[in-house]
């Protein structure tokens, strides 16, 4: 099978502020998304990563090395995944299903891309595969994406930042550096994901109540 990683990031500087919720896509508004792609013919060898952006004219405007970036208009990502579901792919995500796919079903003037029907597709068709809505399906835990990391690839791999930390860089102008991080946990959560069935781990997750380490075996093929 193809595989289809995505992420987000946004660009909402104080939850509390702005009355948001990472359960409602009411009020977020998208900086960023990155797609990772590493089927090339026949075996995974070959990584190709697109970024959508809602201004990439500006972006390069403000940061000339971005010029070389694969950057596209954020109107562009439901055509770009209408290809890759008509190409056979499945969408991986890590909090997909409650977090960035609902924020990517709302009007581009909402803060969303516009997506809810290709996005509908991949889900009633069981074609997106969320690893964290899987784990805490089957262990009751949630899992942060770092600790993951650290359980599966091992403690020399790590995410580029903390998720708190992309709004206030995209609102200091460091685009780069954001969309750089939201590729890298595309390519983090790529790793987990074909790395994670090889053998049970322990993880720390939490359950809303208390942390725990918990011995996992990964529920995805």
């Amino acid at each position: 099978m193809k595989y289809l990683f995505l992420d987000i990031e946004t660009a909402n500087l104080d939850m509390k502020a702005e009355g948001l919720e990472f359960s409602n896509p009411l009020g977020w508004r998208t900086s960023c998304v990155s797609i990772y792609d590493i089927w090339d013919g026949e075996s995974y060898s070959s990584a190709v990563d697109q970024h959508f952006v809602s201004d990439p004219e500006y972006l390069v405007s403000q940061d000339s090395d971005l010029s070389t970036y694969s950057l596209l208009p954020l109107n562009n990502l439901a055509d770009a995944l209408t290809r890759y579901f008509d190409s056979g792919y499945f969408l991986v995500t890590k909090n997909g299903f409650s977090f960035d796919l609902p924020i990517l079903c709302k009007p581009l003037e909402d803060g969303g891309a516009d997506a809810r029907q290709i996005l509908a597709e991949f889900e009633h068709n069981d074609r997106h595969i969320d690893i964290c809505r899987l784990l805490t399906e089957k262990y009751g835990y949630r899992f942060s994406l770092q600790n993951l990391v650290k359980a599966v690839v091992g403690e020399e791999e790590s995410k580029t930042m903390s998720a708190s930390f992309a709004p206030v860089e995209w609102d200091a102008g460091n685009y780069r550096s954001v969309i750089d991080y939201c590729l890298h946990d595309c390519y983090l959560t790529a790793r987990v994901f074909f790395e994670a069935p090889n053998k049970p781990f322990t993880c720390n997750g939490y359950n809303g109540t208390r942390r725990s380490n918990i011995e996992i075996r990964a529920p995805w093929p």
